[in-house]
């Protein structure tokens, strides 16, 4: 959309070749095109009258979600890695206020790496932390908050970085005017990695209660 794409080329599996096709002139398609994720775009010029195309669309089931588009106004949406070496995000078409309510990325307690494992552990009593500036400190596994004024997530300007554990980490929402606001948990493939978000709509009389406005 506008010469972007959803995730930025960093943050997706795929190259950039294998993401879109391009068609032209008067043949039939028979390829089956399915989204990794919950969006997929069709754009089309078609500058003769009487001149058209049809597709057909089936919703399917994912049950490992990664990037999200975000059109209802609020709502409260999972961003998880399942343990795979991933970057997910989730962004919004709107200006938006967000409330994390649990956070859990990769954690270091007492010098001991809580690695993703196959077999059932017995549960540790951790002390819950939750720390910012994650890459400057070297951390792998991180939840970043920003915003931009387009889908290119990797010109996301950040407003929060964060990692660790803790439930309701912010008690208050965090207001951002940028015209798009994402979350994006980054993942090295050793955790097993979550964060829930609570997202609604800003309104306009709110500008003056923003917490970040993206620079143009």
């Amino acid at each position: 959309m506008n010469g972007e794409l959803f995730p930025s080329a960093e943050d997706h599996e795929k190259n950039i070749g294998e993401r879109f096709n391009e068609f032209c002139g008067r043949r039939q398609i028979r390829r089956v095109f399915i989204s990794s994720q919950n969006a997929a775009l069709v754009q089309y010029r078609i500058p003769t009258y009487a001149q058209g195309f049809s597709v057909r669309v089936q919703h399917l089931a994912n049950h490992r979600p990664c990037n999200i588009l975000v059109q209802d106004i609020e709502g409260i949406y999972t961003l998880q890695n399942f343990g795979r070496n991933i970057n997910c995000s989730l962004t919004t078409f709107f200006d938006a206020k967000i409330r994390l309510l649990l956070t859990n990325t990769g954690l270091e307690h007492n010098g001991i790496l809580h690695k993703k494992t196959r077999k059932a552990e017995p549960e540790v009593d951790v002390e819950k932390s939750l720390s910012k500036e994650c890459v400057k400190r070297g951390m792998r596994d991180y939840v970043q908050i920003g915003g931009s004024s387009g889908l290119d997530t990797s010109k996301m300007q950040i407003v929060e970085e964060i990692c660790g554990q803790d439930h309701h980490p912010n008690s208050k929402y965090k207001r951002i005017f940028c015209g798009m606001v994402t979350i994006r948990l980054v993942s090295s493939g050793n955790f097993a990695n979550k964060v829930v978000a609570e997202i609604r709509r800003m309104e306009f009389e709110e500008f003056d209660l923003a917490n970040y406005i993206c620079e143009n």
